[in-house]
């Protein structure tokens, strides 16, 4: 499913930014990338479960989980923040490295036949 197909998409991103950044930029980048993809990983697995679990759920769990969905949205800013500012890290690369959600969405999308879809016949 395309889902399966973003969830091995992110990291596999994240893999190849990392490999990138190693390779064009200094470790304290790469290292930042690295740690950026890992977060951008966390994120997606984290957002896919409480989506799943909302999708399933009856209303009355929805309204719970959609708080939930809230408070991991700011648990992801304070990560962020606290990577940032506590750790050090270098911010070009971590932004390299988080941006890898984004273009796993795209990617594990964009390999998902639009005729197939419409039958309901993803693979």
């Amino acid at each position: 499913s395309s889902i399966q197909r973003i969830t091995l998409a992110v990291p596999a991103l994240g893999l190849v930014a990392a490999l990138l950044t190693f390779l064009f930029a200094d470790a304290r980048v790469g290292v930042a990338t690295v740690v950026g993809a890992l977060v951008a990983a966390s994120n997606w697995m984290a957002l896919r479960w409480l989506v799943g679990r909302a999708i399933r759920g009856s209303v009355r769990s929805r309204n719970g989980l959609m708080l939930l969905l809230s408070g991991k949205m700011l648990l992801l800013g304070l990560v962020c923040w606290g990577l940032l500012t506590r750790f050090g890290l270098e911010p070009f690369g971590f932004a390299i490295g988080l941006s890898s959600v984004g273009g796993g969405i795209f990617l594990g999308s964009v390999f998902v036949s639009p005729a197939r879809t419409a039958l309901g016949e993803e693979s």
